[in-house]
């Protein structure tokens, strides 16, 4: 939501907490606030990230800069309109938003007033509980993996449920870990409750007692499993789909092979190639066309069905086309402390790309128009060059598949 959207929905401003409480009829009521830039041009507050109540009818949001590097939550008085910043998230490249801020307000106990926020200032996204004033009590996970999303709380056994990647980067599993956090004592390993390798999708009953999980993998389509929160234990299959229909047969889909390239500085990047058939193309090499995603948070290679019923990707491969696609969007593995330095490398790079897109004087389709000034350019004309490609090397050439549409480029001085 832009500047002028919010800007429309009151008459105040965030920076001097001027508030509205209008229409009010029975327990309803129209609450205005406004954020985005100010008169003095503050750009701390231009987006509207989440909204969230919070026990004792205290409404908070989370604003985002323009720049996404710097994140604010703040608490409102929703009869003054008086606000105050709870938290403050920042990083150097960008803010990574999610939807793990969980208000611990049921049944007045201990940890009313208190929430579960998730940060990764130490590099991956892990779970902390903080107060009513924001701040920190301690870490409820730590290590080298990520956490996923929330699925639920039980407030009453002191557990929090999440999905995570502990069981690899390319899985996602249900895990339990203890929501008290003691600084004296070491945070115990999670509890992981799926089974079974691939994704895990999650539904938690309200009792506590039992939760769906909605599985697939590279090898096999989405099956629906009732199971036991208390040690994830199969209650009773829900739905389970045959390989056996004529028709899925027809398509004969191969799950792409999963490659590892490992980058300069030694971690390991995931990515899923579709090699066509030897018997009716022969052996390599192949046509090929790269497929690449350089931007945060989405996850497209991984252990899940949906890789292997990617048909773009499986028909290309069906007509002898080798399909190279990979995620450089690699802070879901490693930490972002890497991923900062990793994306800050090759100014070269990053003006070659820029200069060999202003430089297209036909792009009827606009297949370039995705290309911005911006970190993340540098690691796609990587992936362009070669697979092997290391981000401190310099753009030699770059490759385009474009389907028969012309792109006239002219030469660059950072283009050799």
């Amino acid at each position: 939501m832009s500047s002028e959207e919010l800007q429309g929905l009151g008459k105040g401003v965030m920076g001097d907490s001027k508030f509205k409480n209008s229409n009010v009829h029975g327990s309803h009521s129209n609450m205005d606030l406004v954020c985005g830039e100010t008169h003095d041009g503050n750009s701390e507050e231009e987006y509207l990230a989440r909204e969230n109540w919070m026990h004792g009818n205290i409404l908070t949001a989370q604003v985002l800069n323009r720049s996404h590097s710097k994140l604010k939550i703040l608490e409102f008085d929703i009869s003054t309109g008086q606000r105050k910043v709870m938290l403050v998230e920042e990083q150097d490249i960008w803010v990574t938003l999610h939807d793990c801020f969980t208000p611990l307000d049921k049944g007045g106990n201990r940890y009313s007033g208190r929430f579960i926020w998730a940060s990764e200032k130490m590099g991956f996204r892990h779970l902390y509980l903080h107060d009513a004033n924001g701040n920190c009590l301690g870490p409820i996970t730590e290590g080298d993996w990520m956490v996923e999303q929330i699925a639920g709380v039980n407030e009453a056994a002191g557990l929090v449920y999440f999905t995570g990647t502990i069981h690899g980067p390319l899985e996602s599993n249900l895990y339990c870990a203890k929501l008290f956090v003691d600084g004296s004592e070491t945070l115990q390993a999670p509890l992981r409750l799926t089974h079974g390798k691939g994704k895990h999708m999650v539904v938690l009953d309200h009792q506590m007692q039992s939760f769906v999980d909605i599985h697939d993998s590279l090898d096999f389509p989405t099956k629906v499993l009732l199971c036991s929160l208390t040690d994830g234990s199969l209650v009773r299959p829900l739905y389970e789909q045959p390989f056996n229909i004529p028709r899925f047969k027809r398509l004969q889909l191969e799950p792409p092979e999963i490659v590892q390239v490992q980058a300069n500085d030694g971690t390991i990047l995931y990515g899923a190639m579709y090699k066509p058939d030897e018997t009716r193309f022969g052996p390599p090499p192949y046509k090929t066309l790269v497929s690449v995603y350089g931007g945060p948070s989405v996850q497209l290679v991984c252990d899940s069905w949906m890789n292997t019923v990617d048909m773009r990707a499986q028909y290309l491969r069906s007509r002898g086309i080798l399909v190279w696609k990979v995620v450089l969007c690699f802070h879901l593995w490693r930490p972002v402390t890497a991923s900062r330095s990793m994306l800050q490398q090759n100014e070269t790079d990053r003006l070659a790309l820029i200069a060999f897109k202003a430089g297209i004087t036909q792009d009827p389709l606009g297949m370039l128009s995705s290309w911005n000034d911006t970190p993340l350019l540098p690691m796609v004309g990587c992936v362009l060059q070669s697979p092997t490609c290391q981000p401190s090397r310099q753009i030699k050439s770059i490759f385009l598949w474009t389907g028969g549409i012309p792109l006239t480029p002219h030469r660059e001085p950072h283009l050799s």
